[in-house]
């Protein structure tokens, strides 16, 4: 079965339990970027091998995933 792939707009404190769940429990889902323009968010990205962009419109075209 193929992956879910997601992208995550913002780090702040939900967007780190979302990004630390999808990593660590769930087996079909991956998170492939991220948007969050802080250091402290980009820093938690790359804790999880997480791509991080500071600007949303950057994310929105990446063709890896699609944005909902």
């Amino acid at each position: 079965m193929n992956k879910v792939k997601i992208g995550i707009l913002g780090l702040g404190r939900i967007g780190k339990i979302h990004l630390q769940n999808i990593v660590t429990k769930i087996d079909n889902a991956e998170v492939v970027a991220a948007m969050n323009p802080s250091l402290e968010g980009q820093a938690f990205a790359r804790k999880f091998n997480v791509q991080n962009h500071i600007c949303p419109r950057r994310l929105k075209k990446q063709p890896m995933f699609s944005p909902v």
